[in-house]
């Protein structure tokens, strides 16, 4: 599919091609303008997910009109996996995947399908029906899905007009079979509206594919990457798919991560209303220790986020107010590994924890000016109350 690296010209020769061009980066800058400077400040991440979304949709019934009107020659959206692949391994990336099997419902992510046969399209919209509800669980042998990380779709390479049809009765499970994480491809490739170009060299890579697959896979590589910083509402469900991060209880040796984020200013500029960092010396380690991991009496719990690669991240804890008689949740994320969504990840897993142990709501109180604030609204909490200072939110589990 790749032919030779090129410096990427100035002067085209045909001046049909230059025009085309210019339309189709026309066309690419629009997306990011309207995510960029949509005028009512929506956050970014979010409008990048929705147009994805859209596209997802646009290209399933695009192929299936394609695929009615002629016998042959349909698109191929299921290339769009294929261009990232072909991507990474040009540039000898480690990409990570994993091969998991997790129940979804079926619109509760956009699955890119590639519904190539008209007669197949027509049986299973008649066929799948109310009495006859798509069940990707049970013939699970069936489907491959895999998810695109951070592009947040799904792209089907089987059962693809069955769950066209589910996603159109919007009914019906399907499951993911596996997990291809790009993220390290962002450092080193962009897309400028008609190429995928080399970061490094400005260097344009050669492919040959469809003209508007390769548009829309470099439309939907672009927005994924506002997904990358950003906290969206499926990133907590499939991050622990991802192993982006495990819950860890540390030893009292190793509390010596928690001494070392409590003394970073970064880390600790969200708590500089109440004087920023925070002394943990030593001396305090074993009765520390002894409060929150031995002898927690039900009423604290606190684990390490630890990554991938076995790096410590963060932590997440909650403890019990017996003034206010609530539990008062707690999520760091170490300065260094912000931006990731790991904050968003490390708060879902710690609602998780804190139902599991029977807690039936969860508090925490945010100074007014923390943005953490808008990681707690996306994931299911709700504002109690303000003052000057603060914000109490509050999430029933």
């Amino acid at each position: 599919m790749f032919r030779f690296l090129k410096k990427k010209k100035n002067n085209i020769s045909c001046e049909t091609e230059t025009d085309m061009n210019k339309i189709t980066v026309d066309r690419f800058q629009r997306y990011l303008n309207l995510v960029n400077n949509n005028s009512m400040n929506y956050d970014l991440a979010q409008c990048a997910k929705i147009f994805i979304e859209i596209i997802v949709e646009h290209l399933n019934y695009e192929e299936a009109l394609q695929a009615i009107e002629k016998e042959h020659d349909a698109q191929d959206n299921s290339l769009i996996e294929e261009i990232y692949s072909k991507i990474d391994s040009y540039l000898f990336e480690n990409r990570k995947t994993i091969s998991i099997k997790t129940v979804q419902m079926i619109n509760k992510l956009p699955i890119l399908l590639s519904p190539w046969n008209g007669e197949k399209i027509l049986d299973n919209f008649i066929g799948i029906n109310d009495n006859n509800v798509f069940d990707g669980v049970r013939y699970s042998s069936n489907i491959i899905n895999h998810y695109l990380y951070p592009m947040n779709i799904i792209v089907c390479t089987g059962a693809n007009h069955s769950q066209l049809s589910a996603r159109y009765q919007n009914k019906g499970e399907t499951v993911i079979s596996e997990i291809k994480d790009f993220t390290q491809l962002y450092d080193k490739v962009k897309f400028d509206g008609v190429n995928y170009i080399k970061v490094e060299d400005n260097a344009i890579i050669e492919m040959e594919y469809d003209k508007n697959i390769l548009f829309y896979s470099g439309v939907i590589f672009e927005l994924g990457r506002y997904l990358l910083g950003g906290n969206y509402s499926n990133l907590d469900i499939i991050g622990s798919y991802l192993n982006l991060i495990t819950l860890y209880t540390p030893s009292l040796e190793e509390l010596w991560f928690r001494q070392k984020m409590m003394a970073d200013t970064e880390t600790m500029s969200y708590n500089h209303a109440w004087g920023g960092t925070i002394p943990f010396p030593k001396e305090e380690w074993p009765g520390w220790y002894d409060s929150w991991i031995v002898n927690h009496e039900g009423k604290r719990y606190y684990r390490y986020l630890k990554d991938n690669a076995g790096h410590f991240i963060g932590e997440i804890a909650y403890h019990y107010d017996s003034n206010r008689n609530l539990y008062i949740a707690h999520v760091i994320v170490y300065a260094p590994y912000r931006k990731k969504g790991y904050g968003s990840i490390g708060l879902d897993l710690l609602c998780s924890a804190a139902k599991q142990n029977g807690i039936k709501l969860l508090y925490d109180d945010i100074a007014i000016d923390n943005p953490a604030v808008k990681i707690f609204l996306k994931n299911g909490f709700v504002e109690e109350y303000r003052t000057s200072e603060i914000i109490m939110l509050k999430k029933e589990l």
